[in-house]
This record gives structure tokens, sequence and C-alpha cells, in this order.
């Protein structure tokens, strides 16, 4: 869930984050929708109501905040080591920022990604909700993006 348009798509001042942000999106955020889709399944199995209401409220209180939370970090020690600042600073202010916007963020994301889990558990095979996600997060990751590029990261 973190990919492409952030680094096209910033207000001024906002650092680019791209390739860092493209190569987290690759080697954590795929693999871990792909994982976490067939462990929901496997758990959760079927389409019901009540199957597919589980899996949201799992979804959103489980996976949402742990995937926002890994993004602050991931993106801002990438980005900060990407700027010379080293890794033990780009950590503390990657942490901070993690403090900081977890809670606004999960709940923004809340609006974003409880009506799409809730369509794509009942209407996309298990094998393409990896590919709905991605396309629904070119936006979301747009938005955090632009969050993450507006803080003073000096």
């Amino acid at each position: 869930r973190w990919g492409g348009a952030g680094g096209l798509w910033r207000r001024p001042g906002a650092r680019f984050r791209g390739p860092a942000g493209g190569a987290v999106g690759r080697l954590w955020v795929g693999p871990l929708l792909a994982g976490w889709f067939q462990l929901m399944e496997h758990f959760v199995p079927g389409r019901s109501a009540g199957a597919v209401t589980r899996k949201l409220i799992l979804d959103q209180l489980v996976q949402g905040p742990f995937m926002i939370g890994t993004m602050y970090l991931l993106t801002g020690v990438s980005g900060g080591l990407a700027t010379g600042r080293g890794f033990g600073r780009s950590l503390r202010q990657a942490r901070r920022t993690a403090e900081q916007q977890l809670a606004p963020t999960w709940v923004r994301s809340v609006f974003v990604w409880a009506p799409v889990q809730a369509l794509q558990q009942v209407f996309v095979p298990l094998q393409h909700r990896v590919l709905v996600a991605n396309g629904v997060s070119y936006f979301w990751d747009t938005y955090l993006a632009n969050k993450m590029g507006g803080e003073d990261e000096s």
C-alpha cells in the first residue's frame, strides 16, 4: 500500500520518497497484504454477512494500525537515510511521526479502507484482492505522502 503516486503529487517543500516508498511497497506491503488476505480467508472463510463483518473488523483493528505504523517507520527511516541523516536520527524522527500520526491517520483510513475491504471481501476473488488494494492505495498513498512530506523533519 505504498507506492508510485507519493513522489509525483507532493505539495511544495515535501521530500521525494518515490524510490524508497516503492521499495517498501514491493518488499513489505505487497507480501504482507497477500499473506494477510490468505490468513483472513483461512480463519474466517466465506462471503456471508457474518464472515465479511468479522474480516472487516479484523482488518481495521489489527492490520490497519499495524500497516500504518510500519509505513511511517519504514518510509521515515528510508527517506532519512536517502537524505543522509543517518539511521539513528531517521529512526527517532520516524518514531515520533508514527506516535503522533498513527491514531488520526488510522481514523481517516477507516473511511477509505473499510468500504473497500467490505466490497472486495464480497465481490473480489482472493487472488485479486492485492490488486484491488494496490489500485485504491495509489490515492491513499498520495494522501499519506503529502501528510508525511509536510512535516518538519530537521
